[in-house]
């Protein structure tokens, strides 16, 4: 930490360490019935174990400003991690998996595929094609870089308090395995990893209404692209009241107000489409966010008077202790 001046607070930060011990608990696909079938996208997702433990390292770095300009601040934060070893959560292509991964051979369990998929309650006349099968496994032994910049700050304006963030993450592996790199797969190293958005965005507006015993809020919420619902870029609003009756406050919250990307069920609409090696692209269907809500909650303070336990004096041990003298003290 250094402190140059009375408003300019820097910080240094170095790290290095491991990341959590895991281990595999099969290693073995998924039986074809626990399959996630997309008949529209032509794809089964399947479940796959993950990798042996292998050596792994941390290494993290963090620089951060904070300037303070009377109850007002604004903070500042570089940062990067170097993670080599790391487990990571992927999906590949069916054949690109072990043959030990298939107790009956890799034919044989297309063929259970295929016969659920064609099942009527599932694909039925749809195609079957095995170019879209992916296995979700953890792959140990990758390299990961992670950048970001992430901004805050607080101004007060008379009885409103201004809460804007900014931030950008950059996450990218720095080296594949030889089962991601085989026809179909959609990773590659240098280009950002999938649903990890590069940008955030918000403001929050707290306001204060000390006579009317009341407080506002007001949230907006930005989220760019590739993001985990795999919908393009969105703002949700959210707006709430905190009345302060008697007992306790009562608060009105509105999330979503504009039902922003909110649905019923995962659409296609508006998808971000991976290029694939060997040529074309994937996309992952899009999960709708929540719709609008109100949530209405009183908080009502409650406290039980219990009286102390009563203390019994500790019992005297040892000699008694000595008479005062009959002489009477000189005088101050």
């Amino acid at each position: 930490d250094w402190k140059p001046a009375k408003s300019d607070t820097y910080n240094a930060n170095i790290s290095m360490g491991s990341s959590a011990y895991y281990y595999s608990t099969s290693r073995y696909v998924s039986d074809p019935f626990s399959a996630d079938y997309d008949c529209y996208n032509h794809s089964i997702f399947v479940s796959g174990g993950n990798d042996p433990t292998s050596h792994q390292s941390q290494l993290t770095y963090a620089l951060t400003w904070r300037h303070d300009f009377g109850p007002n601040n604004v903070t500042v934060q570089l940062s990067r991690q170097d993670a080599a070893g790391q487990l990571f959560n992927a999906a590949i292509p069916i054949a690109a998996e072990s043959p030990a991964a298939f107790p009956n051979g890799l034919p044989a369990y297309l063929a259970s595929l295929q016969s659920v998929w064609n099942s009527p309650n599932i694909c039925g006349s749809i195609p079957f094609q095995t170019d879209r099968i992916y296995a979700g496994q953890g792959i140990a032994g990758l390299g990961q870089v992670t950048k970001g910049l992430a901004i805050s700050g607080r101004v007060a304006i008379g009885n409103v308090l201004v809460l804007p963030t900014f931030g950008l993450s950059r996450a990218v592996l720095s080296s594949l395995d030889a089962r991601m790199e085989y026809p179909g797969s959609f990773y590659a190293p240098g280009v950002q990893l999938p649903k990890k958005p590069l940008m955030t965005a918000g403001l929050t507006l707290d306001g204060l209404l000390a006579h009317a015993k009341m407080e506002w809020l007001f949230n907006a919420q930005f989220l760019s692209s590739n993001n985990a619902y795999n919908q393009p870029a969105f703002t949700t609003y959210t707006a709430g009241l905190v009345l302060h009756v008697h007992p306790g406050s009562l608060t009105i919250l509105d999330t979503n107000i504009f039902n922003t990307r909110s649905g019923l069920f995962t659409t296609y609409q508006g998808v971000n489409p991976r290029p694939v090696v060997g040529g074309g692209t994937f996309a992952y269907s899009t999960s709708p966010l929540p719709p609008r809500q109100w949530q209405v909650i009183w908080r009502i303070p409650w406290s039980q008077h219990i009286s102390p336990p009563k203390r019994t004096p500790p019992a005297t041990t040892g000699s008694p202790k000595p008479k005062p003298s009959a002489s009477p003290s000189p005088k101050p």
